[in-house]
């Protein structure tokens, strides 16, 4: 077998050794390969992390505020609404009152019952 570029033969072991050698380079290119694309994967999972965890954050302090904002008018409602209770329990007691009173004067202004 000549060689194609010195015009010499190489025998077979040296092209065994040659295609021995090319094998292996390609297997550690391939191996190389693999973990440049396994760090790339994870370099963006990390990026792609601090982003969803930045974004997770943001989200969150957003409902939290939003949270704040609605408890104000809910405690100051239920703030009225015992306020109003309150009120209602003394227009209540104060209508009983004007009814009781009623009532006496209706039978004052009637006088004794007849019969008697």
């Amino acid at each position: 077998m000549k060689s194609r570029s010195r015009g010499r033969q190489t025998s077979p072991a040296s092209l065994k050794a040659d295609l021995a050698m090319a094998r292996e380079e390609i297997t550690a290119l391939r191996d190389e390969r693999a973990r440049l694309r396994e760090a790339v994967r994870q370099q963006l999972g990390h990026r792609l992390g601090r982003v969803s965890n930045r974004q997770l954050t943001d989200r969150v302090t957003e409902l939290t505020e939003r949270v704040r904002q609605l408890e104000r008018p809910e405690a100051h409602a239920r703030t009225e609404a015992e306020q109003l209770g309150s009120r209602i329990a003394e227009l209540q007691a104060g209508l009983a009152a004007a009814r009781t009173s009623l009532r006496k004067m209706i039978r004052q202004q009637a006088g004794p019952p007849d019969g008697q």
